[in-house]
């Protein structure tokens, strides 16, 4: 009785297993069955995310420019790292040297006795005060200096990346009325036809308007490369994909400058990063200069330690070393140090005068780019009404398809023209900005 009862509870156990094996396989079943589903779900949002990201944009104002640009641009970071290098150099330079530990032991052996001699000594070399004093202070004065040339380098990079986004939206601009032109020879191109077929028009003025139409052609396709490569290089300043679509969305027009004195903008000369770099650069070089000449005795050791002689005699080292001046009395290194200070007084010589003669360079130019845009504009701003006036006076037959040909070359040469002189004007104010520590001009 025992048995049966016991071999039948035992399959009542075993069923109720098997019953929660198949829910739980069905439990299992269905999880399967909802991961595929999200799985399926997320392949799809996979494939389908890319098209979203290739519709999106990125805008970028001139006025957001800066702060974007130091966000991400690689070349920022380069330039940070390089300060911060340069700092870390000079905190090496200037650290304590670390204690030596030194142990020794000597062995004496004679016909009846043996001897053991033990050596454990401390040593330290330390600077002369002076020595380390004048170091101390040119390494003051030179990370002042890499401040001043970091400093100067992210103006050079942000009048660069400025000049680059005028550039860019200046040539989508000229494209943009160069299509329109495009457009005026395309519609002439179908009226022509017309002519052509009812014998108004020969077939040489029918392939005038192809060639029109060609040249016109081309003058975009330039166009639309130049810009690609303007964007591309442009990009990787500013620390954006290649394959990512920035809208620049300032419009940039023609704004005059109020520009002073050729003077007045000399006069500014010292006080910029890159003067005070190399005045800088100068101060730190003669310290070193003063440095190795106070460098006959430049360091010195204190040593001490213990010693112990078997079997009883036992005490203390202590002594001090210093270097003998004996063969060349540092004068290799004063030298060197002279030479590197008559480097940085002509570096400093040379860089005024090419800063001075690139002041008057840009004055000149920038006057004269404003003069010429100041009396182009107004015509410039008037152009699409005189292409409907021109347009307007062939189709009633005041003027010939030939006129109204060389009258749309000449607008596009004046657009050409004015888009120019426009590049090189905000080009020459950017950089006198980043040379003269000034903002000159906004958007």
């Amino acid at each position: 009785m025992t048995f049966k009862h016991s071999d039948s509870h035992e399959k009542g156990r075993e069923h109720q297993h098997k019953r929660r094996f198949r829910n739980l396989t069905c439990k299992r079943k269905g999880w399967l069955l909802t991961c595929k589903l999200f799985a399926c779900l997320g392949v799809v949002f996979t494939f389908s995310s890319p098209v979203f990201s290739r519709d999106s944009s990125i805008p970028i104002s001139f006025g957001e420019l800066p702060e974007f640009a130091i966000r991400n641009s690689p070349e920022v970071r380069i330039i940070e790292q390089t300060y911060n290098l340069n700092v870390t150099e000079g905190r090496i330079d200037l650290q304590w040297s670390n204690p030596v530990i030194s142990y020794s032991q000597e062995f004496i052996e004679d016909d009846s006795t043996e001897q053991r001699e033990q050596f454990l000594t401390l040593s330290k070399q330390f600077e002369m005060p002076w020595v380390y004093s004048l170091r101390r202070q040119s390494w003051e004065l030179q990370l002042k200096a890499y401040d001043y040339q970091r400093e100067q380098k992210l103006k050079n990079f942000m009048s660069d990346i400025k000049a680059g986004y005028v550039e860019i939206k200046l040539v989508e601009d000229q494209t943009k009325r160069l299509n329109g032109l495009a457009k005026v020879i395309t519609d002439t191109a179908e009226v022509a036809k017309t002519q052509l077929e009812e014998g108004a028009i020969s077939g040489i003025e029918e392939n005038l308007i192809q060639m029109a139409l060609s040249n016109l052609n081309a003058r975009l396709l330039r166009l639309e490369q130049e810009k690609r490569s303007l964007e591309n290089e442009w990009k990787t300043k500013i620390g954006v994909e290649e394959t990512e679509n920035v809208q620049l969305s300032t419009k940039i027009d023609f704004r005059p400058v109020a520009i002073e004195s050729t003077d007045s903008y000399l006069s500014m000369i010292p006080s910029t990063p890159g003067f005070l770099q190399r005045e800088k650069s100068i101060d730190a070089t003669e310290k070193r200069v003063k440095m190795e000449q106070f460098s006959l005795f430049p360091n010195f050791n204190l040593f001490g330690g213990y010693k112990q002689q078997d079997p009883d005699f036992n005490g203390f080292i202590v002594g001090i070393s210093l270097p003998l001046p004996l063969l060349n009395s540092n004068k290799p290194q004063i030298k060197r140090q002279q030479t590197e200070l008559t480097l940085s007084k002509n570096d400093l010589f040379s860089y005024n005068l090419r800063l001075r003669n690139q002041i008057k360079n840009i004055l000149t130019a920038t006057e004269a780019y404003s003069t010429s845009l100041e009396r182009m504009t107004p015509q410039f701003n008037s152009t699409q009404d005189l292409i409907d006036k021109t347009v307007f006076s062939y189709k009633e037959g005041q003027i010939s398809l030939t006129e109204l040909l060389n009258a749309i070359q000449i607008y596009a040469e004046s657009i050409e023209q004015y888009y120019e002189q426009l590049t090189s004007y905000y080009r020459n104010i950017f950089e006198l900005e980043a040379m003269l520590d000034e903002q000159l001009v906004t958007f």
